[in-house]
């Protein structure tokens, strides 16, 4: 429901009630496939008159249950608050999911409570911390049902297990917090200008692109990391995740076979050449230094670049930026300045 800042009270006696844009024909698709309810933060509105509001623009018989504190007696994003509606749901427990606007209420709390969360940001802002607790993200109503019919990504958690059951270092587990914090950072960036790109996936992809960066040489001998990370991906039945790493290897972007080809790819691919260690750099100081730590490839490396810096100018070109501005851009959401 729209909130009108201007209106006091309970919502079902407003003078005006708006429902957003696409609810209605998100609601008619996931009617009879998904078990849906109403829980509010509401202290004013019991849940009758919850049902109330919505039933003057006629939403409120696709709900099964409305909750307000009045019912749960808790409140978002306490853990209570969740619990309360497991032990009231009629059906088993397990596979819930929140849809919710508010970050800090009904994400965290959700991801909290063992939940999945779908995050409906209208407005397309950063997350807090550039730290995607979500598992899915959506601007208008009408992305829903394919946010929830696409095949889960690993939670933020599983991908950390995942990580440290490969033996990933400190230094790597930095590595690949900032890789993944600029892909998705450069993915809510295009999703503003318009262009299909999955911010999770960009971020879980630079979560997990060197899953076998300590692990391969013993466990798959004669495979890049990049190759091993993505048969275990594959394995576990990732194949987005799996070919985001597959193709993140520096000289994949003048391979034909593993040149990254979607945008989640190559944001991974931008970002993991934009970070030296755990800093942002320039993409040229990143070879540099790649060039110094492998001095027998420094002339295949060097090879590279025009091809490094022609991906960047496309991306550059879609943002509406050059690549001076977008360093500083990127500087400014890292450090929240």
């Amino acid at each position: 429901m729209r909130d009108y800042p201007e209106y006091t009270g309970v919502m079902v006696d407003w003078p005006v009630v708006t429902a957003l844009d696409g609810v209605q024909a998100a609601l008619d698709r996931l009617q009879g496939r998904y078990h849906m309810v109403v829980a509010t933060n509401a202290l004013e509105s019991t849940s009758h008159q919850v049902a109330g509001a919505l039933r003057r623009v006629q939403l409120d018989a696709y709900f099964e249950a409305f909750y307000t504190f009045h019912e749960l007696g808790e409140r978002k994003p306490q853990p209570g608050f969740y619990r309360a509606i497991e032990r009231r749901a009629p059906w088993p427990a397990g596979g819930f999911v929140m849809i919710g606007d508010t970050y800090t209420t009904d994400i965290l709390g959700a991801a909290h409570a063992g939940w999945r969360a779908v995050w409906y940001n209208p407005q397309q802002q950063f997350c807090p911390g550039m730290l995607p607790y979500h598992d899915a993200e959506i601007d208008h109503f009408s992305q829903l049902p394919a946010a929830l019919e696409r095949t889960p990504l690993p939670s933020l958690t599983l991908c950390y297990h995942w990580l440290a059951g490969q033996n990933a270092s400190h230094l790597l587990l930095q590595h690949v917090q900032t890789v993944a914090a600029i892909a998705y950072g450069l993915a809510v960036l295009l999703r503003r200008k318009d262009v299909g790109v999955d911010p999770i996936l960009a971020h879980r992809g630079g979560l997990l692109h060197d899953l076998a960066k300590l692990s391969a040489r013993r466990s798959m001998p004669g495979l890049d990391h990049g190759a091993a990370a993505a048969a275990l991906l594959q394995a576990r039945g990732l194949p987005d995740l799996a070919e985001i790493a597959n193709r993140h290897m520096l000289y994949c972007l003048v391979e034909p076979q593993r040149k990254p080809l979607t945008w989640e790819q190559k944001l991974v691919y931008l970002a993991d050449k934009m970070v030296e260690g755990a800093q942002l750099v320039d993409p040229q100081a990143r070879i540099r230094a790649l060039q110094g730590r492998y001095p027998e490839e420094a002339d295949q490396i060097a090879q590279t670049l025009p091809a490094l810096e022609q991906l960047l100018q496309e991306l550059c070109e879609r943002l509406s930026q050059t690549p001076t501005g977008l360093l500083d851009e990127l500087k400014t959401i890292l450090t929240g300045r």
